[in-house]
């Protein structure tokens, strides 16, 4: 088999429809790239146009299924994880890249009364982006290993490991486009007005704000999902009045992305970590 295709229904139930002695997959349309729209303005003066903008169009996946024998049974066992109109998650893995994407059921149609059925269902991706299947955590301080033999213990005790804080952080966008992500700041002291730089293209994100130890701040860069809150003692409360003027949602762009913090005082209270997902305009 060189892929293989599951599906995953609302309620996080999962069913291969490769390999399987229920289905026979005979073709997966909508798996490269999807188109964009460009607009652009026509010069008065000059042959061609000007760019303006450029957007990719969500992307319909049609899978076509064959039930195999009992046909009504299998064909039946299909409706439970594509219900119309209700959320879906396919799951595609093939010798490169193992992936996800989540859409919403838009059709399930074929025909009843041939030899052979056929079913084509329809599902209509808004976010037209394959996804990794694991999301990648990156911390900026790292864990240096100090025991070492031959060894000897004193009545104190001997320090077996200890976290050293980088200032910078290198993060490897390993996909095609660009992806928002999750930074975490976490305190463990008073840490005062945050800020996350993109080392290489000058961006940041920062925050007016004074955190106490124990406090988790999450910022959220990612598309049409974009906040920022604070997590203290359990509670969530909303710090999108806290952003600083002139600030970039950050992103990681394809390849190497630098990335560094600051903060007014405290940055020896301050953990960060990135969490986020590779993105792929196609399998």
């Amino acid at each position: 088999m060189r892929y293989r295709l599951y599906a995953e229904n609302e309620k996080n139930e999962r069913i291969e429809l490769t390999n399987s002695p229920y289905f026979t997959v005979t073709d997966v349309d909508g798996l490269l790239p999807e188109t964009a729209t460009i607009t652009s303005t026509a010069t008065a003066n000059g042959d061609g146009a000007m760019f303006n903008s450029a957007r990719v169009q969500d992307r319909p996946i049609m899978i076509t299924v064959l039930p195999e024998y009992p046909v009504e049974e299998n064909r039946q066992r299909l409706y439970r994880y594509f219900r119309v109109k209700k959320q879906v998650t396919l799951y595609y893995r093939n010798q490169n890249r193992n992936v996800k994407i989540s859409g919403y059921v838009e059709s399930f149609d074929g025909s009843l009364f041939e030899q052979t059925q056929t079913i084509i269902i329809t599902i209509r991706c808004l976010d037209p982006y394959f996804k990794d299947q694991q999301e990648t955590q990156v911390n900026v301080s790292q864990i240096l290993d100090l025991f070492e033999f031959p060894f000897t213990i004193d009545a104190e005790g001997i320090p077996f490991s200890q976290i050293e804080k980088n200032m910078t952080q290198n993060i490897i966008n390993a996909g095609d486009v660009d992806t928002g992500m999750i930074i975490e700041l976490s305190a463990d002291g008073e840490v005062v007005d945050p800020i996350i730089y993109n080392a290489d293209t000058r961006e940041r994100f920062g925050l007016n704000y004074t955190m106490q130890a124990g406090d988790v701040i999450r910022i959220n860069t990612n598309q049409h999902n974009k906040r920022v809150e604070l997590i203290r003692s359990g509670a969530v409360s909303n710090l999108i009045n806290s952003i600083m003027q002139g600030n970039r949602w950050l992103q990681i762009y394809p390849g190497d992305n630098t990335f560094t913090y600051d903060c007014t005082s405290g940055d020896e209270f301050m953990d960060v970590t990135f969490i986020y997902e590779n993105k792929y305009e196609g399998v």
